[in-house]
């Protein structure tokens, strides 16, 4: 399954499904690919970006939601949701 976020002002878009372990991020402006973020454990399941752009939340379906710096593109926190293999859906609140 590829999941796909885009950030607010349409110019930036992270894609699961490869790598395998993480995400592609491309721009939008140029159609380019300008990186991956890649570290995770399992493989992501879903992607949603927060309502500042600052970050990109991921799940995988190894029971993880890893945190992401939408500037760098770096992990920047890992939180273990369930013990067992599970896809985790991520929904943000609007407000």
């Amino acid at each position: 399954m590829t999941a796909v976020a885009v950030n607010h002002s349409g110019t930036k878009a992270w894609f699961s499904g490869a790598p395998a372990d993480g995400l592609t991020v491309v721009d939008i402006v140029s159609n380019t690919v300008t990186g991956t973020v890649t570290g995770m454990t399992g493989v992501p399941f879903d992607v949603a970006v927060s309502q500042n752009d600052a970050q990109v939340f991921v799940s995988t379906n190894s029971g993880q939601v890893y945190v992401i710096d939408a500037v760098t593109d770096q992990i920047t926190a890992q939180y273990a949701v369930t013990t067992q293999p599970a896809f985790v859906h991520i929904v943000l609140d609007p407000t």
